[in-house]
């Protein structure tokens, strides 16, 4: 039985639906951009990738981002789920192993806008619980936890900010990055 337990740093997550937009003519005008707006779409992106790690199947995790990226972002991002999800299963086929919850707290730390595009600077702390816990696995840790500081870059579409970007800051040598952030080639 899974465990819904999400916490998501005073943002209320918006699931944000709608057609994926093509690239604007950069004729409109540019909407303001709050820390707010880029905290839901930035906590959204993350969640899915928590998700797809304690269970949810990538579309569905992949579905609640339609309307919050570009359309070459929402298809990278596709990708790196169905890889996310198949690492996954690698993961779970160990006796005692695998999450079941995630915990997200994030902090929008910088936001720089420059005419149509943003780029924002995103503390992550995550928090995701391992599923064979108590009596199965007297004396196992219940959960593993990790900071990462993540550069969003964002774009202005029909009139929106979207999420145009993701690079987490990885430690060159700092050893493997944490287990949702599979990228879209495949590797961690």
């Amino acid at each position: 039985m899974r465990r819904q337990s999400w916490r998501t740093a005073g943002v209320a997550v918006l699931l944000l639906t709608g057609a994926g937009a093509a690239r604007s003519s950069g004729a409109e005008a540019v909407p303001a951009l709050s820390s707010a707006e880029v905290a839901t779409r930035v906590c959204d992106y993350l969640r899915a990738r928590a998700d797809v790690v304690t269970g949810v199947a990538p579309d569905t995790a992949a579905a609640r981002l339609t309307g919050s990226m570009t359309e070459e972002f929402a298809a990278r991002t596709a990708t790196a789920l169905t890889a996310l999800d198949a690492a996954d299963e690698r993961y779970r086929s160990h006796p005692h192993t695998g999450h079941d919850a995630a915990d997200l707290d994030i902090t929008v730390e910088r936001i720089t806008v420059s005419g149509m595009s943003a780029h924002a600077v995103v503390a992550e702390r995550t928090t995701l619980h391992f599923t064979a816990v108590g009596e199965q696995n007297p004396g196992a840790p219940e959960a593993e936890g990790y900071s990462l500081t993540h550069d969003f870059d964002l774009t202005v579409v029909d009139g929106r900010w979207l999420l145009a970007d993701s690079h987490p800051r990885l430690a060159p040598s700092g050893g493997p990055p944490p287990l949702t952030q599979m990228d879209h080639r495949g590797g961690r």
